[in-house]
């Protein structure tokens, strides 16, 4: 048996809904009942190097015709859900900024991805779950940690955003390695 209840702090913004154990008090769930707006963008470059290229797919718009377009879609929703959930994140800034993703570009050296601080940016072959959450990560990061991208902060901003990325994969259900973990192939 378990109550359901929520909580408001209108002077804090906070609203949280929880589950609650009737014998033992304790709180089997909770989570936030304060409403964010996924709003994601996404581009398309076209083989060329203009970032942000020709607008494919922006939030609530039907399937492209692109397959890496609806990918980095569907993965940046993903990411969204993931730190939403996980932390009550709300976009990179937390505050519900437009998730931006340009792919099919030659921005950079080909096969990469990379962040520049205000979107991601996929070449062709390389929007996958979790490195569209290591992009985005890279936002996270320089959102909150701010670790400068050189020497050990930058080792450990690269180390964050592969611990993330992996998560979202996890997350979703598309984990690289099915089973439990350590179950991966042969001794390590």
């Amino acid at each position: 048996l378990a109550y359901f209840i929520t909580l408001t702090d209108l002077n804090a913004g906070v609203r949280q809904a929880l589950f609650i154990d009737a014998l033992t008090g304790h709180v089997l769930d909770q989570w936030s009942l304060n409403e964010a707006l996924l709003d994601r963008e996404v581009y398309d470059g076209q083989q060329g190097g203009a970032i942000p290229g020709l607008m494919s797919r922006e939030e609530g718009d039907p399937a492209a015709i692109d397959i890496e377009v609806n990918r980095a879609y569907d993965w940046t929703g993903d990411f969204y859900d993931f730190f939403m959930r996980a932390y009550g994140r709300d976009s990179i800034d937390n505050a519900g900024m437009t998730l931006r993703a340009t792919v099919n570009s030659r921005s950079t050296g080909c096969p990469n991805a990379y962040w520049n601080g205000m979107q991601a940016v996929y070449c062709t072959g390389v929007v996958t779950d979790d490195i569209v959450a290591h992009e985005l990560c890279h936002g996270i990061i320089g959102a909150t940690a701010k670790l400068i991208y050189q020497n050990q902060s930058g080792m450990l901003n690269e180390h964050f955003a592969d611990v993330f990325g992996e998560l979202v994969d996890l997350f979703n259900g598309d984990a690289s390695e099915p089973g439990t973990p350590g179950s991966g192939p042969g001794p390590f």
